[in-house]
């Protein structure tokens, strides 16, 4: 929509013009995402979004632009060793 466009355009002025920044990635609030977040996110230019979302990735030349807006993390908990968490994503 076009109001959806605005906001697009003035987050990115923001970071451009006050921050001297352009991002390409994002870490969603609470890691909370939706469909819209994700393709408001590819609108506006940014490549990757990480979700809080316990899961392993695709290689990056494998996914889409909608995974690579919504990875999820890996999360290491002080029960079992490294290696052997790594091993089961």
């Amino acid at each position: 929509s076009s109001a959806s466009g605005v906001v697009d355009q003035l987050a990115n002025s923001f970071f451009k013009q006050e921050l001297q920044l352009t991002p390409k990635i994002i870490s969603y609030p609470n890691g909370d995402y939706t469909t819209f977040a994700i393709e408001a996110s590819e609108r506006i230019g940014l490549q990757l979004g990480w979700t809080i979302d316990a899961r392993g990735n695709k290689p990056v030349h494998l996914s889409t632009s909608h995974e690579l807006l919504s990875l999820g993390r890996f999360m290491l908990s002080g029960v079992r060793s490294v290696a052997r968490q790594a091993r089961s994503i």
